[in-house]
């Protein structure tokens, strides 16, 4: 009887193992979408060739913002930092911005042309959690 209590449990965990998994799995692939479809982050964060292509072996390590308002914009921000591997800040923090559109401090936004998003907060955990998953930058 210990026996199969034992294997029942450890069945149990198993399944509940390969179960999170799948859902860490799917939480990344919707990081991954949002991240690359929807926000175009490596338009900003990503190097690009003399061609104007990104650099993939710098895939989101930081880049010069490619281009410049019309207009006069207080606080513009010519560069954009590293988002490969994203452990800069804690993870609450860096929902909350995705949350917010607040920085570090909780009350100031990051500069210009970087847009105040207002992720709900299983999007905002899903881009942090496909972020983590890049290379850090050296």
């Amino acid at each position: 009887m210990v026996e199969r209590t034992w294997l029942i449990l450890l069945s149990a965990i198993i399944l509940s193992l390969c179960g999170s998994a799948f859902a860490a799995e799917k939480d990344v692939e919707q990081g991954k979408y949002i991240t690359l479809e929807i926000a175009k982050c490596g338009t900003c964060h990503t190097p690009v060739n003399e061609k104007g292509e990104p650099i993939r072996e710098k895939w989101m390590q930081g880049a010069k913002i490619p281009f410049k308002p019309i207009g006069k914009v207080t606080e513009w921000a010519d560069w954009a930092p590293s988002l490969s591997g994203m452990r800069r800040w804690p993870e609450a923090v860096s929902i909350r911005l995705l949350m917010t559109g607040m920085g570090a401090d909780g009350v100031t936004p990051p500069r210009p042309p970087m847009p105040r998003y207002h992720m709900n907060t299983a999007d905002a955990t899903a881009v942090l959690h496909y972020l983590r998953t890049l290379p850090p930058t050296e």
